[in-house]
């Protein structure tokens, strides 16, 4: 299902990337720090369109059969000439999708930013509660520098404390509903096309899971101490309530009701639910009248 999993490189930014040599690449995809690059299959693309995704482990490249090579595929047959950049990376939140927008995805002019999310904004589980905007890791990486006795700037001067800023009261789906809002305001204001998914996942939604399905759910719950799914239905009640305003969100939570046996684990689909995902992201761009050949 999955190639080996790697995250080995820092970023001071985002706090870890993958590093090129650990990226399951095919023979027609490149790579950019940061971004796999999937380009129109024979055709010259440099004309074409330029389309972001950004997401975590859902939208990655280490799932065989992944959502962005399909929806990559998608585009090929129907003749759409694209070249396509995918940014996401496994453990980010919206947090990060924001700030690698900010610094890498402005730099590459894309013409539409896909985002699927929510996972990993959920709980907290992948942020310092009181400083969302910064990933846990981040906190581990400064620590074990600090030990070090790193040198201030004044001559003299040893750093012994991190600052995150003021901290925050604020919830998880206030948090990533700032982010996109954000992220859609800042699109708009460079002429890009932005559309955000609220993702699916077992526990959530109207799916009807298998037997071993509900039985890695359960195992999952029972990891972490009742806490995810009582953060689940808490963060996709508020962040279903919340799109019925943004008309640039769109929930894929009840994607997977007339089908079983999708999930992977219970955070990822299988590939046929991949299939399903880009289906939907393909459709969703199709109807709105995005695409023109």
């Amino acid at each position: 299902m999955t190639e080996k999993h790697r995250l080995r490189s820092i970023d001071p930014m985002l706090s870890f990337a993958y590093s090129k040599d650990d990226l399951p690449l095919r023979d027609d995809e490149t790579v950019i720090p940061g971004f796999v690059i999937m380009r129109s299959g024979d055709r010259v693309s440099v004309n074409g369109l330029r389309i972001m995704i950004l997401g975590g482990s859902t939208s990655g490249p280490y799932f065989n059969g992944n959502w962005p090579r399909q929806f990559r595929s998608m585009l090929d047959r129907e003749g759409i000439t694209a070249t396509v950049y995918n940014g996401a990376v496994s453990a980010y939140s919206t947090n990060q999708e924001l700030l690698k927008f900010i610094r890498d995805g402005l730099a590459l002019r894309p013409d539409l930013v896909i985002s699927l999310s929510g996972v990993n904004d959920l709980g907290f589980m992948h942020s310092i509660r009181k400083h969302p905007m910064h990933h846990p890791y981040t906190s581990f990486i400064l620590q074990s520098l600090l030990r070090n006795q790193v040198r201030g700037k004044q001559k003299g001067d040893i750093i012994n404390d991190l600052n995150f800023g003021p901290p925050i009261e604020t919830t998880p789906a206030d948090q990533w509903e700032r982010n996109i809002r954000l992220m859609n305001a800042i699109t708009s204001e460079y002429g890009i096309k932005y559309y955000a998914f609220l993702q699916p996942t077992l526990g959530i939604g109207d799916y009807h899971p298998t037997p071993q399905e509900q039985q890695m759910l359960e195992a999952y719950i029972h990891e972490t101490n009742g806490r995810y799914l009582n953060d689940a239905h808490e963060f996709y009640e508020s962040a279903l309530a919340r799109i019925k305003t943004c008309e640039f969100v769109f929930s894929l939570v009840d994607i997977f009701k007339s089908t079983n046996n999708i999930y992977y684990n219970p955070r990822h689909p299988n590939a046929d639910g991949y299939a399903i995902i880009a289906n939907a992201v393909f459709n969703r761009l199709k109807h709105s009248s995005f695409f023109v050949k």
